[in-house]
């Protein structure tokens, strides 16, 4: 299947599930159309999530590599590739050693990517290395629409009323309440659909 992702207010970036991907420029031109920046023909076996800031693309999914030893290895694998240029900065698999359920990208450079274990951060800057991590139980199998960055928090929904807020300097729940307000809910039992922040995280 075709996933579409725009890239700032001058880019588009389209990939398959298949591991393909290419980026285009927005046409200078009235009626121009789109311009090939660069491509990618199966950079991973299976995309899973991707995400993205003006400089930087975060592409995660399970890729085939072949081991020191000549064995080949069917393994979750992180992409992250150089927006403007294509250039792959550097691949990895996730400190758990399972696959990412969620990407995200936060203003404050890091990328923070979800997995069954739970959560752990790693620098744009120096992707290689984690940063940190956060195993909690009430953090684990988090997905998509369960988190958002917002400000220098990660924020996640722990439960139907409770959510956490986490630090993304030190990887470390912030102390206090945070709860939703209370709601006349009658018998209605309900749940956290999802939450949002707009684009900067705020």
């Amino acid at each position: 299947s075709l996933m579409i992702d725009q890239v700032g207010d001058d880019s588009l970036l389209v990939l398959r599930r298949n591991g393909d991907m290419a980026m285009y420029a927005n046409g200078t031109r009235s009626g121009e159309v789109p311009r090939l920046l660069w491509k990618h023909a199966r950079l991973l076996d299976r995309v899973y999530e991707v995400a993205q800031d003006d400089r930087t693309v975060v592409v995660a999914g399970r890729a085939r590599r072949t081991s020191s030893l000549g064995d080949v290895l069917d393994q979750p694998s992180v992409v992250v590739i150089d927006s403007v240029t294509g250039d792959v900065i550097t691949e990895f698999v996730p400190a758990s050693g399972e696959d990412v359920r969620w990407v995200k990208i936060a203003p404050t450079g890091l990328v923070l990517l979800g997995t069954r274990s739970g959560i752990e951060a790693r620098l744009l800057a120096d992707p290689g290395r984690v940063y940190w991590t956060s195993f909690d139980r009430l953090h684990r199998g988090t997905g998509r629409d369960r988190v958002a960055v917002f400000g220098n928090r990660l924020v996640v929904v722990r439960s139907a009323t409770t959510m956490s807020a986490i630090d993304l300097g030190s990887g470390q729940v912030v102390p206090g309440r945070f709860e939703l307000p209370e709601f006349d809910l009658g018998e209605e039992s309900t749940v956290c659909l999802a939450i949002s922040a707009d684009a900067d995280g705020v």
